[in-house]
């Protein structure tokens, strides 16, 4: 299938777009077949390669692209920097086998909305999709705590606030660390939307951060909250 591919027909209405950039054909074809059995997933796009991958979300502007870390012509890491910059509306999933020190410092500096491995289950992934186009943030249980010695450098010279972090910000953080949306949030503290985003706000000033899993990252290293078991 041509890397940009679009599904026949174009996009359902309703149904989350979603561009799969991945270079081994086996497994792009398996993951696409997996996602595809879902109604509200619809794959609109897919390449083999960095270059690929750019020119299949600024085509279909998806609403969600899947990727892998090593591409035939670059990296993960160098796609999603450019998704960020040139579609800025797109959310990043990182699908991979790999959780590198280095890979993982430099996509959560990027501001990627989730970090899955290959062998998570194919619900998980499809509930992945669904929560970072919703506004949540995904992150692998078994590798949180690898992501947050890896965030030792990057993130624990900065001075924060976290200290100060109010005993609602401390339930908000536990809310974000399970991928809950602002509506979310709201609904299980019993406020509105607005008080929510609020309060999601505060919570990044205070700790220095710029995305929800920096934010959920940098609490976990300062021992604010913890991964579930």
């Amino acid at each position: 299938m041509p890397e940009t591919a679009l599904t026949e027909g174009g996009p359902a209405s309703g149904r989350i777009r979603v561009v799969l950039v991945d270079d081994h054909a086996v497994m792009r074809e398996g993951t696409r077949a997996l996602m595809e059995k879902e109604e509200d997933i619809e794959v609109v796009g897919e390449a083999a390669s960095a270059n690929g991958g750019l020119d299949a979300v600024l085509t279909h502007q998806p609403d969600v692209l899947v990727l892998d870390i090593r591409l035939k012509d670059g990296s993960g890491v160098d796609l999603a920097k450019a998704v960020r910059q040139q579609a800025p509306d797109t959310r990043i999933l990182v699908l991979t086998a790999y959780d590198n020190d280095q890979y993982v410092r430099a996509l959560v500096r990027i501001g990627v909305n989730g970090y899955l491995l290959k062998d998570a289950p194919a619900a998980e992934v499809n509930a992945a999709i669904r929560t970072v186009f919703q506004g949540g943030t995904v992150l692998a249980p078994d590798i949180a705590t690898k992501v947050v010695k890896t965030l030792s450098r990057a993130l624990g010279g900065r001075p924060t606030e976290g200290d100060k972090l109010s005993d609602r910000e401390i339930e908000v953080l536990g809310l974000l660390l399970s991928g809950a949306r602002n509506s979310d949030i709201a609904e299980q503290l019993g406020v509105n939307v607005k008080t929510a985003e609020s309060h999601v706000t505060s919570i990044l000033t205070k700790l220095g951060v710029q995305t929800r899993m920096q934010a959920v990252l940098k609490a976990i290293q300062e021992g604010l909250i913890k991964v579930p078991a």
